[in-house]
């Protein structure tokens, strides 16, 4: 490899956004065996199984092959174990795995940046009700509106009700407590 060269992967990001997963795997493959530590293309890896091949298993252990190579820094190796719980809420709405994903920061990194980063990353992380609320969205019906609404007597609409102040405000110092 020459001096100064890098990974490239613009053939393997054009595979992916095509749907061709595999292609796009190859293709970064074939960089890491010139740059085997290219943190870009391990990650990429682990994004492609998580996200576009719903592999979650196989993006931990992606990521796990990258937390054990000791040429990366702490800040890469916080950012992809931060990918990884971020996979696990998103993707499985995995509160457990997420929190010791994060733990694992804190233990490898103590009293630094990313070990507090991921202390409050723990502390906000939210209910695993929260997470399948937002999952299992609700679905709407849309009924037909009124014909000529321009020509009914505002009087007749009714104001949409204003949230009750009190009961956020009770929601809110709750979800601070914890």
């Amino acid at each position: 490899v020459e001096y100064g060269a890098r990974a490239a992967y613009s053939q393997a990001m054009a595979a992916r956004k095509l749907g061709e997963s595999f292609a796009a795997l190859g293709r970064i493959r074939e960089q890491l065996e010139k740059f085997p530590t290219d943190i870009e293309g391990q990650l990429m890896i682990a994004e492609i199984q998580a996200e576009n091949l719903h592999d979650l298993p196989s993006a931990a252990l992606s990521i796990e092959r990258i937390c054990n190579q000791p040429e990366h820094t702490e800040r890469n190796i916080a950012m992809s174990l931060n990918m990884l719980a971020d996979w696990y809420l998103k993707l499985h709405q995995d509160r457990d795995m997420a929190r010791e994903t994060l733990q694992r920061i804190i233990e490898r990194y103590p009293d630094s940046e990313m070990s507090n980063l991921a202390a409050q990353r723990i502390g906000s992380l939210a209910s695993a009700e929260h997470l399948q609320t937002a999952h299992d969205r609700k679905k709407f019906t849309v009924v037909e509106g009124v014909k000529n609404i321009g020509l009914i007597d505002p009087k007749f609409y009714q104001a949409p009700a204003d949230p009750d102040a009190t009961k956020v405000a009770e929601e809110l110092v709750t979800h601070l407590k914890e």
